[in-house]
C-alpha cells in the first residue's frame, strides 16, 4: 500500500467522522430544542393549575430550568423542597451557583459536583413531589 492511497484513505475517514459528528451535534440541538420547550410547557401549566403569581413563578422556574440540566435540576428541586416548597415556607430560595462548561457542570468552590444521574427516577420524584406540595399549599 503505497503513502498516496493511506492518506486518501485517512483523509476519508476524517471526512466521514467529521459529518458524523456534525449530524450527531444537530441531533443534539433539536432534542436540547425539545426538552426546552417540554419544559416551558410543563411550567406553564403548573402555573396555571396552582395560580403562581409571578414571584411564585420565577422561583420556580429558576429551580426547575438551572444551566447543566439533569444533574443540577435534581439538586435545584431538592432546595426547592427545602426552602420555598418546606413546611415553613421560606420564601428566599437561594440557587446554587452552576454554569455548564465543555466537561461538565460546574459548581460554585463550596459545593460539591454534582454526580452524573444513572437514571432519572429521583428527577421524577423530585418534580412530582413539587406538584404535591404546591397542591397541598392551594389547599
Amino acid at each position: 500500500m503505497g503513502m498516496d492511497k493511506l492518506l486518501s484513505m485517512s483523509y476519508d475517514r476524517i471526512v466521514t467522522c467529521a459529518e458524523k459528528g456534525e449530524k450527531l451535534q444537530q441531533e443534539l440541538k433539536s432534542q436540547a430544542t425539545h426538552l426546552s420547550n417540554a419544559t416551558r410547557l410543563i411550567l406553564l401549566l403548573i402555573r396555571f393549575k396552582f395560580q403562581l403569581d409571578d414571584e411564585g413563578y420565577k422561583i420556580l422556574e429558576e429551580h426547575w430550568t438551572p444551566q447543566g440540566w439533569e444533574e443540577a435540576t435534581e439538586l435545584s428541586l431538592g432546595l426547592l423542597l427545602k426552602t420555598a416548597l418546606s413546611k415553613s415556607g421560606q420564601r428566599e430560595a437561594t440557587l446554587p451557583q452552576v454554569t455548564a462548561t465543555e466537561s461538565g457542570v460546574r459548581l460554585s468552590a463550596e459545593q460539591e459536583p454534582p454526580r452524573i444521574a444513572s437514571d432519572t427516577s429521583k428527577l421524577k420524584k423530585l418534580m412530582v413531589q413539587v406538584c404535591e406540595r404546591l397542591a397541598a399549599q392551594q389547599a
